[in-house]
């Protein structure tokens, strides 16, 4: 007879599987940002979450990614990676800029529902908290100073 796991045996397991690599927290971290859409996976999303852990392994310090639209780049960078990164490092601080301001915003708030989820919460509450004194759809701190912030490219000119 085969011995049943505890959930707390359960749950321990979920989070070692999500901090190995970004790749398997996607998997797990898809229904709570695409409620109701199935998640399908593909070998570029390996491909951009083994270079993402090398940024955030420091082993790459420069790192563009050109893939076609609709390759979950935005996601990716922007929603996942920030949230995975706090795991282990909470005290990151991204600032993610966009073309559009509404498109930097949008992603920032996915990221923010992602980390303020039940899902997540669960799994990593202990190491991750959101201040409530900033909170806002632009930027979001955590308790250990990290935090995310959002901004469109500004025109700048040359005088």
């Amino acid at each position: 007879m085969t011995p049943r796991l505890s959930p707390a045996d359960v749950l321990a397991a979920k989070r070692e599987y999500c901090r190995r690599s970004l790749s398997n927290f996607i998997r797990l971290a898809w229904p709570v940002i695409e409620p109701g859409q199935p998640y399908v996976h593909g070998w570029h999303i390996d491909a951009m979450a083994e270079h993402l852990e090398a940024v955030a392994r420091a082993e790459i310090t420069r790192l563009y990614i050109a893939v076609p639209p609709g390759s979950m780049k935005s996601l990716m960078v922007s929603v996942f990676f920030p949230a995975w990164r706090w795991i282990d490092q909470p005290s990151t601080r991204v600032i993610a800029a966009s073309h559009a301001e509404r498109l930097a915003i949008r992603d920032n708030m996915r990221c923010r529902r992602l980390v303020q989820s039940d899902w997540y919460q669960s799994l990593f509450g202990d190491r991750v908290q959101l201040v409530a004194d900033q909170n806002a759809k632009t930027k979001f701190e955590n308790t250990a100073t990290g935090f995310r912030e959002a901004m469109p490219f500004r025109k700048t000119s040359c005088a």
